[in-house]
């Protein structure tokens, strides 16, 4: 038996069937891009629920779950592109910004071309008080988002990173530029009176 199978019990063990049904109705089934059109193991399956389920149990306040899974995840899959994106989120999400340094970078290594990941760097840096290298990953955020095609969600977290990004490693009027294309946009990026 191969170590994948032998792990999919334990896996699955951690995600309740309720859980399973979030995920199912919410989570993402997209074919792998690379695979040729080809669908995922059970394995992979596995894993990119256990990595959603990791989300669902922080936003039902459970922390020891939420850690449970991601350390099933760091056990059973550790290079896997789930369990360091994941990674990068989960310890954001549980305050411990230093820990998601190097799983935001490795993301961004392995995800070149996505604002997001760039974008979830940059925040975690601005959390550690790593200005200069919050503002550079706020930078290539800003260059790979197509403001014309995105959302406002998108467009908002790129500009509220860019602002702070640029506030606090000393680039101010690049802060305030952000502050005023956003309010001519009507994108939510500051409190107005």
């Amino acid at each position: 038996m191969r170590a994948e199978e032998a792990a999919l019990p334990i896996l699955a063990s951690l995600l309740n069937q309720q859980e399973i049904k979030i995920i199912s109705k919410y989570g993402t089934r997209r074919k792998r891009p690379g695979t040729g059109g080809r669908r995922q193991t059970a394995f992979q399956r596995l894993v990119k629920d256990l990595g959603e389920g990791v989300f669902t149990a922080l936003l039902v306040g459970r922390r020891d779950r939420a850690e449970q899974r991601f350390a099933a995840l760091k056990r059973n899959a550790a290079d896997s592109q789930t369990t360091i994106s994941t990674g990068c989120l989960f310890f954001y999400a549980v305050e411990r910004s230093h820990d998601a340094l190097d799983f935001c970078k490795r993301t961004v290594e392995s995800m070149p071309n996505s604002h997001t990941a760039y974008s979830n760097y940059g925040y975690v840096l601005v959390d550690s008080a790593k200005f200069q290298d919050a503002y550079i990953q706020a930078q290539k955020a800003v260059s790979l988002l197509d403001f014309s095609k995105a959302s406002e969600t998108q467009q908002a977290d790129i500009m509220w990173l860019a602002i702070l990004a640029d506030y606090f490693s000393g680039h101010k009027e690049e802060a305030r530029s952000w502050i005023q294309t956003g309010l001519k946009a009507d994108i939510p990026v500051a409190v107005r009176s």
